[in-house]
């Protein structure tokens, strides 16, 4: 649906290593990239993710073994909830409507359609901008406290 990504970042496990992963990216033409090895900070914004997940999966669990009956929960959660970075839930800025039952691509005539995608496209400008001032911001604290 939405075609290959420009680019991906993993870990040097096998699954990513391979020559068949290998010939997987040249056939689909992304960028792989590994990260260093023993270094979770270099994958950070995965590890928070990882981490996000982990304790609404505890927190909506009795034990480990029922994480998979809470999993769709905590990730309709964080797909629905605004990002305090961007202002905007992550659902709204992929498909540019709350998450519902609706299909992903609006029905009615091309009018509408085209409203709907400029609303998205500002959306999603807006979204950059708040990352851009977020970045800039923590960037000057990070500067500061060295």
């Amino acid at each position: 649906m939405f075609g290959y990504p420009n680019r991906i970042i993993t870990d040097r496990g096998k699954a990513f290593t391979s020559r068949y992963f290998k010939k997987f990216a040249e056939e689909t033409q992304f960028k792989h990239v590994l990260n260093a090895i023993a270094s979770p900070r270099s994958n950070g914004q995965v590890e928070r993710v990882n981490r996000t997940i982990i304790d609404g999966l505890n927190t909506m669990s009795e034990s480990e073994n029922t994480w998979d009956e809470n999993l769709s929960d905590v990730l309709w959660g964080i797909n629905n909830t605004p990002n305090s970075t961007t202002s905007f839930p992550p659902f709204k800025l992929l498909f540019g409507h709350e998450n519902s039952r609706l299909p992903a691509y609006p029905k009615g005539d091309s009018k509408d359609f085209a409203i709907q995608q400029q609303a998205l496209q500002d959306r999603r400008k807006s979204a950059k901008l708040n990352i851009d001032k977020n970045m800039t911001l923590m960037k000057k604290r990070f500067d500061i406290s060295r």
